[in-house]
């Protein structure tokens, strides 16, 4: 068996549920860039109303989406972190 430095020894049960977790990332990633498409799409329809400018400037969809990103990111490594208790930091 093959050992990454700083790991314990995963059963197959663990990789199993960390591979689940893998697939939920890449869910969680494609429904992120649909989701970046849609508030592109709002943005490129020409001409925007002056109301319709000012709440996606106020609203900030782009950041909202780069925070959740970041969040589902670590929460996914929180989880994988928690299957595979390393010993390093």
């Amino acid at each position: 068996m093959t050992t990454i430095k700083g790991y314990r020894d995963l059963k197959l049960q663990d990789i199993e549920a960390i591979s689940r977790i893998k697939e939920l990332g890449a869910e969680i990633e494609d429904r992120i860039n649909k989701t970046t498409h849609i508030v592109r799409e709002m943005r490129s329809v020409a001409p925007l109303t002056e109301g319709e400018q000012l709440r996606l400037d106020e609203a900030q969809p782009e950041r909202w989406i780069a925070i959740a990103r970041t969040h589902f990111q670590e929460g996914l490594m929180a989880l994988t972190r928690a299957i595979a208790q390393p010993s390093n930091f």
